[in-house]
């Protein structure tokens, strides 16, 4: 199969791509921590709230964008260690979110808010429905396929549920602004991502269907 313009650029220039890519992970995963830490002052247990729940959604967004374009990945780094990322975002970014709805009702920090805080627990319970079958996905490959797509509609209602009613967004603060645009940026790589899943989905049934047009009858 011919290479796209994409393929050949990634392995002409792998180091240096690897390189960047290394460091825009760092720094994403360091970020949680620093938007919150200067934040409005706030005690120890809703710093670790607000910590836990903007770095579940950045581990769920790596979950995300490194299954769809998966293949690009395989070409900068080993398939297995790209897919033991995947597994391992997958997992700590749950627990993240876990942790994080735990500290919500322990605090009942919910009472602050209108009732958009209840796509927070909804999510949850969906975010646990898709883990539970991707554990299982081997035994149960169609069920799989269509519950894992719920993580898309899951990472866009933690969205939407954090620029309405989330503390450091609606601050309105330097800060809050700041995590904003990191969220914003991270939902639209998320977008392109799933776009281009898309896109090889509808090119693969394209060239299945022009097989069987061209298979003689027997």
């Amino acid at each position: 199969m011919a290479q796209t313009a994409t393929q050949k650029f990634l392995l002409t220039n792998k180091k240096p791509v690897k390189g960047v890519l290394l460091v825009l992970l760092a720094g994403t995963l360091v970020a949680p921590f620093l938007l919150v830490r200067y934040s409005a002052a706030q005690d120890g247990w809703t710093t670790t709230m607000r910590t836990a729940g903007i770095l579940a959604y950045t581990l769920i967004f790596f979950n995300l964008v490194t299954g769809p374009i998966s293949r690009w990945f395989y070409l900068l780094f080993k398939p297995h260690r790209v897919q033991l990322f995947h597994i391992a975002t997958g997992v700590i970014g749950f627990s993240l979110a876990v942790l994080h709805g735990v500290i919500v009702f322990v605090l009942a920090h919910y009472r602050d808010h209108p009732a958009w805080w209840l796509i927070g627990p909804i999510a949850l319970g969906l975010l646990a429905v898709t883990m539970a079958v991707a554990f299982e996905r081997k035994r149960l490959p169609h069920l799989w396929r269509r519950i894992h797509q719920l993580n898309y509609l899951i990472f866009a209602a933690v969205f939407v549920k954090a620029v309405l009613i989330g503390s450091t967004l609606s601050s309105g603060s330097a800060t809050g602004i700041a995590t904003t645009v990191v969220m914003s940026l991270e939902m639209a790589i998320v977008v392109f991502a799933t776009a281009m899943r898309i896109k090889d989905y509808t090119a693969l049934r394209a060239r299945r269907k022009a097989r069987e047009t061209e298979r003689p009858e027997s």
